[in-house]
């Protein structure tokens, strides 16, 4: 008993065609389309691990900016609890009038009698641009930098814009050292 010819059914037909296509065309790329080719794919290589970096670097600043708001946030619960029971905890911070350059304290807290400006920095380092205006205005002897370095105290020398010598005395604390700051003020 003779088997009825198999027909292959409309799908696997128009696959059958198709790879007969591909094949067909593989057969007649020359070496020269095969190099242009690789160069094509390895330029969109390139383009798309320079987008792969440029994407992953826009990520970590914004993980920095999210970091930089709840390191701010548990810096002031924290600096809410070191004061003596009897004191009210409120917390105040300095933000320059000037509408067009704007510059702010992340805190400002007393110790001893005088008013010592906080700034809170998310990373290991940060620029204290606001710190340095904030300290020439006021010209203030102390300031306070809470970030993720080992503790360090710094005398600060630079310039304002005017180019008016601003000088300082610069305590920074790792953020686990906020309980104790007071005495680390001196």
């Amino acid at each position: 008993m003779a088997f009825p010819p198999i027909s292959p059914d409309p799908e696997s037909s128009a696959l059958l065609a198709r790879l007969r296509e591909h094949r067909a065309l593989l057969d007649a790329w020359d070496t020269q389309s095969m190099v242009v080719l690789a160069e094509r794919w390895r330029d969109l290589e390139i383009a798309v691990e320079a987008r792969v970096s440029l994407l992953a670097q826009e990520v970590a600043e914004l993980e920095l900016i999210n970091k930089g708001g709840i390191a701010e946030q548990v810096v002031g619960q924290l600096l809410r609890t070191i004061r003596p029971f009897y004191q009210d905890p409120s917390l105040y911070y300095w933000m320059r009038p000037e509408k067009k350059a704007s510059a702010e304290v992340d805190y400002v807290i007393q110790h001893k009698g005088a008013i010592v400006p906080v700034e809170v920095k998310a990373g290991s380092t940060g620029r204290l641009k606001s710190l340095h205006l904030f300290m020439g205005l006021k010209k203030l002897p102390l300031a306070v930098r809470i970030n993720g370095e080992p503790p360090l105290k710094s005398k600060i020398h630079t310039k304002d814009h005017q180019g008016q010598s601003i000088k300082y005395e610069l305590t920074s604390i790792p953020f686990y050292l906020i309980g104790e700051l007071p005495r680390l003020m001196g």
